[in-house]
């Protein structure tokens, strides 16, 4: 297990999923452990119900720059600094071609990836040499998922930046890295707005393409997430480790 005691591990949508598995497994290796929730609603839920895993919960909408960049900030202010970033934070809100709207486009883009873009830039005068970025990419960032073009696009793009920005930080001695996940249990076609039958058939679809023959746990990439923060892998930059039961490359 990673040793991350003393570190402070920043998560943007901790509060379910590989969010959620990724701020328990910092927490286990020893970080505190900072998330914010969309609206205070939400953010006291997570008080209410991870106070176990969350030293402190902010508030604030990933899909929202300045919201973004206040919570970044007030996290630097009151820690002093940020050694580790898992940034999380995405959807997906399918839509075949013909039927994409402006909306659509823009909601997940904000999220999936001016989030990712702002929540780095605005921690950068916190991130001190031997810091560890992780950004939350997915296999379908090179598999042909139809009806899933825009939520492809994203995560295609959370790669690029993956890459780009570790070379822009090398040579600060922070390192950037991607985890790109395959299928994980964590109800993400309920959140699409699939009914029962569709989220069903889907899975079924799947699975059928995972020479595992199952879906991934968001725990197996919560532990990837605690190893990038850590000090086991100091000599990854740049790098995209694709979890994924092999169903992008076998």
């Amino acid at each position: 297990m990673a040793d991350l005691t003393g570190k402070i591990a920043l998560v943007t949508g901790g509060g379910n999923g590989i969010g959620l598995a990724s701020a328990r497994a910092l927490k286990a290796a020893g970080a505190t452990v900072v998330t914010a929730g969309r609206n205070e609603k939400r953010a006291q839920d997570f008080r209410d119900n991870y106070d176990d895993v969350f030293d402190k919960v902010y508030v604030a909408d990933a899909g929202s720059v300045p919201e973004t960049n206040a919570f970044v900030e007030q996290v630097g202010k009151d820690y002093g600094r940020i050694d580790v970033i898992f940034a999380n934070a995405g959807f997906g809100e399918p839509a075949p071609l013909g039927h994409i709207t402006e909306e659509n486009f823009d909601k997940q883009f904000n999220v999936n990836v001016k989030g990712v873009i702002f929540t780095v830039q605005a921690a950068l005068p916190y991130l001190n040499e031997g810091a560890s970025i992780v950004l939350n990419s997915s296999i379908a960032n090179q598999l042909g998922f139809a009806n899933f073009s825009v939520y492809a696009a994203t995560k295609g793009a959370v790669k690029t930046l993956g890459k780009i920005m570790a070379a822009e930080l090398v040579g600060k001695g922070i390192r950037v890295n991607v985890v790109s996940p395959g299928p994980i249990d964590t109800g993400f076609f309920g959140a699409t707005g699939m009914d029962e039958k569709q989220q069903a058939e889907m899975g079924e679809y799947i699975t059928n393409q995972v020479p595992m023959r199952r879906f991934g746990k968001a725990e197996e990439i919560g532990s990837y997430v605690a190893f990038l923060a850590g000090s086991g892998s100091t000599f990854m930059t740049g790098t995209e480790v694709e979890i994924d039961g092999g169903m992008a490359t076998l």
